[in-house]
């Protein structure tokens, strides 16, 4: 059920997306995109919404998947899709990460296993904790973040391996658009300002040549002194979407785009009606925890419950901490961004709402995901994600685009 606000109001998930090189044209724009304006401040783009834009989708997911790959026989059998870890490649085609195998996965336009890209272990192109990015035609470039090290392959051959010690405790978000890549670097609780805030730095890399350069900073978590935490604590948090990085707090209607130099390329903004947690919603927080535990192996559902109760015990429920406007902020191969709406809970479960708007921030509404389909990436036809079903079995399942709502 989705999160509703004290007046009974849906949340509504904001997603806003920027390619710089791309428009829609005006036939396509809903009617309320007059309450937007655009404006340009010293070479910043500016645009601010009156309200949060709502309009009937002209696309939805196909009723049924285009493919789904991972549980019939001569599938590839994934153990864990690592949540991100999944991109469209430009033939139409899919390469995947499995966290639990250590195996990076290469997948056909029609779904068809293709091949093993790297396997698990420490040699040449073999891989024991891998992040893979897409960035050409023919290149991928995987992050080994265990063995120290980024993987250059080219046309599915190994084409270079550099170390990547000088990228620790960096994790990779996507490419620059000149060959480097746009990481974050995840700084200790040590790192906490004045003001209790965890700062994480936005940092250009080029892996071939093993140089960082740190660009920008962004507040992600806020540490209060206090006992309790709030179970809907907002964060901050940076995404890469066409060669920008993006940042923005899920409980601050406002994104920013900065190019890899950090410069500022854009700012969007948009009012959104705040909607407050109730007892329904703590509810449902302890409910997850507690499904989640029941799930292990060897535990009852007395000791999920009883582990679920004092795990809620540590939290404690702020009834005038309005909750966060969405849940993720995904980005895609074709320089848009996705927002999950926000929902208490297992976010591996149920159906999500993703809401969606054009390269010049034209509104273009929100879908509704097939039940437990987890997004990785999307082109302008076909969305590829995970999906897990009741057995535990997950597949790699991309759907078509009914509709030419994101048509560029």
């Amino acid at each position: 059920m989705a999160a509703r606000s004290s007046r009974g109001t849906p949340i509504r998930a904001v997603l806003v997306t920027l390619a710089f090189n791309a428009c829609v044209g005006a036939a396509d724009r809903p009617a309320d995109q007059a309450q937007v304006q655009i404006r340009d401040s010293a070479g910043i783009r500016i645009v601010d919404y009156a309200g949060t834009p709502d309009s009937t989708p002209p696309f939805r997911f196909s009723d049924e998947p285009l493919y789904r790959h991972g549980g019939r026989p001569g599938d590839y059998q994934f153990r864990h899709i690592s949540y991100r870890q999944g991109r469209f490649l430009p033939d139409g085609g899919a390469v995947i990460s499995d966290g639990d195998n250590n195996e990076v996965v290469l997948l056909g336009p029609d779904g068809a296993l293709t091949g093993i890209l790297a396997r698990r272990g420490e040699g040449p192109g073999e891989v024991r904790s891998a992040m893979p990015l897409v960035l050409s035609q023919d290149s991928i470039v995987v992050h080994d973040i265990s063995n120290r090290r980024f993987t250059l392959f080219v046309d599915g051959t190994l084409a270079g391996t550099y170390g990547a010690h000088r990228a620790d405790r960096l994790h990779m978000l996507g490419g620059d658009g000149a060959g480097g890549v746009l990481m974050t670097a995840i700084e200790s609780p040590a790192s906490a300002n004045d003001a209790g805030w965890m700062i994480w730095h936005m940092v250009r890399y080029d892996f071939r040549a093993a140089v960082p350069d740190t660009i920008g900073s962004f507040r992600v978590f806020h540490r209060s002194p206090g006992q309790y935490r709030n179970p809907f604590e907002t964060h901050g948090s940076a995404t890469a979407v066409g060669g920008h990085f993006v940042t923005g707090n899920t409980g601050v209607p406002e994104l920013t785009w900065r190019r890899p130099d950090g410069s500022v390329a854009q700012v969007l903004r948009w009012t959104s009606e705040p909607a407050y947690p109730t007892r329904e919603h703590w509810d449902q927080f302890v409910d997850f925890f507690r499904r989640d535990y029941e799930k292990r192996p060897g535990v009852s559902a007395e000791m999920a419950g009883e582990t679920a109760l004092r795990l809620g015990e540590q939290y404690r429920l702020e009834p005038d901490e309005p909750l966060p406007l969405y849940r993720e902020r995904l980005a895609d191969s074709d320089g848009r961004l996705w927002l999950e709406e926000y929902e208490p809970g297992n976010r591996h479960e149920g159906v999500f709402r993703l809401t969606v708007i054009a390269a010049d921030g034209t509104w273009l509404g929100t879908v509704t995901a097939p039940e437990r389909f987890i997004f990785l990436d999307a082109t302008a036809d076909r969305v590829l994600g995970r999906v897990v079903d009741e057995l535990g079995v997950q597949y790699a399942v991309v759907y078509g685009l009914v509709g030419n709502g994101l048509r560029q």
